[in-house]
């Protein structure tokens, strides 16, 4: 009985390891996606400062929410 429950364990992990393993790869390939539509230093500062914004906006709303509360 420890046996068949072990290779029930064992089968699901493996499945799960291969679902991660192609999520993974799915995630690397949008990356490169996403970084090559930044080529110039112009869009990497663009994208930057949006990044910036969206830390700021945030927190605003964390801290807003806390207010609230």
């Amino acid at each position: 009985m420890d046996a068949d429950l072990f290779d029930i364990c064992y089968v699901k992990a493996e499945r799960r390891c291969d679902q991660l393993e192609a999520e993974k790869i799915q995630a690397d390939e949008k990356s490169r996606q996403l970084e090559s539509r930044f080529k110039t230093s112009d869009d990497r500062q663009h994208l930057l400062e949006l990044e910036e914004e969206l830390r700021m906006a945030k927190v605003a709303t964390a801290y807003f929410i806390h207010r609230v509360k």
